[in-house]
């Protein structure tokens, strides 16, 4: 008979921790996000600072992309 008392016990703590996965889930979730996020702003951020401390290069990545051409099919209406 002991077991039986001790398997209620035992649920309520497996439960209790699946919730807490749960919820350590969805903040990790949210900053993941939030880290991928403020990482792709910075990376942009300095490219802009970068090339415009650098006009030679800005011209050359200007170039290779306009050699590209359009990639997705619709006429261009501007530089970039």
């Amino acid at each position: 008979m002991p077991p039986l008392l001790v398997l209620p016990a035992c649920s309520a703590a497996l439960a209790a921790a699946a919730d807490l996965l749960r919820s350590d889930a969805y903040v990790q979730a949210n900053m993941f996000l939030l880290a991928g996020y403020d990482t792709t702003a910075s990376a942009l951020a300095s490219t802009c600072y970068l090339l415009s401390n650098n006009p030679d290069k800005q011209a050359k990545l200007l170039q290779a992309r306009l050699a590209q051409g359009d990639m997705s099919g619709r006429a261009r209406s501007g530089p970039c």
